[in-house]
């Protein structure tokens, strides 16, 4: 028996809808995987610092992720490592002039004065930042001619071990000084990390892996 008008038509509606939806299907999951591969750069390197040792640094992926979205713009056109490095020193050169100003307007407060230990333990505070507010730059710029002029990974990585143990210095000195340590950890702490996110991004920059991220051996 002929099918009947109506069955065909519904036959072939049906055939339309579910090509359809299958080509939306299938574009949709392009779109999909496009914008993944787009802004999964960040994703992909702050996992693969997690096995470069970083452990000691607490909540180090969720922290990696946080602090290179802030440049939302920067981060999400990122095609390399070097890119992210980059945004990594500028967001350490920022952090590192919020805890100075911190560490200076509690000098000139006066609770710096409860005793003469705590003022030195600022001063000297002063003293490491400024020491990596100057070094900074200087290591950024060999970041970004990474493409045109790749130095040896020592000289990169004799950066960030400047920066850490600046940094490093002023957290432990503040850590140990209870007066002052309330008002303080938080920039404090900050500038650390960023400065050790400085560290991770050039080893996914430069492919190599340290293995020995402890804190410096005086702490």
């Amino acid at each position: 028996m002929a099918a009947s008008p109506v069955s065909s038509m519904t036959s072939s509606s049906l055939a339309a809808v579910l090509l359809c939806a299958a080509a939306v299907a299938f574009f949709s999951g392009a779109d999909a995987k496009t914008t993944s591969a787009e802004v999964d750069l960040v994703t992909k390197t702050c996992v693969d610092i997690m096995r470069h040792d970083w452990e000691w640094l607490s909540d180090n992926e969720k922290f990696c992720e946080s602090r290179l979205r802030t440049d939302k713009k920067r981060s999400a056109a990122a095609k390399h490592p070097r890119d992210l490095a980059l945004i990594a020193m500028d967001l350490a050169q920022r952090a590192v002039a919020d805890a100075d100003a911190k560490v200076a307007a509690v000098l000139r407060s006066g609770a710096g004065r409860r005793s003469k230990d705590t003022a030195l333990t600022l001063r000297h505070c002063r003293l490491d930042y400024a020491s990596a507010a100057s070094a900074i730059p200087v290591c950024r710029a060999m970041v970004e001619g990474y493409n045109k002029q790749q130095l040896v990974p020592n000289d990169y990585f004799d950066c960030a071990h400047r920066l850490r143990i600046d940094t490093t210095q002023c957290w432990f000195r503040i850590i140990v000084t209870p007066d002052v340590e309330k008002l303080l950890l938080k920039e404090v702490d900050e500038a650390r990390k960023r400065i050790e996110l400085v560290g991770a991004m050039l080893e996914e920059m430069l492919g190599i892996v340290v293995n020995d991220h402890e804190p410096p051996r005086w702490i």
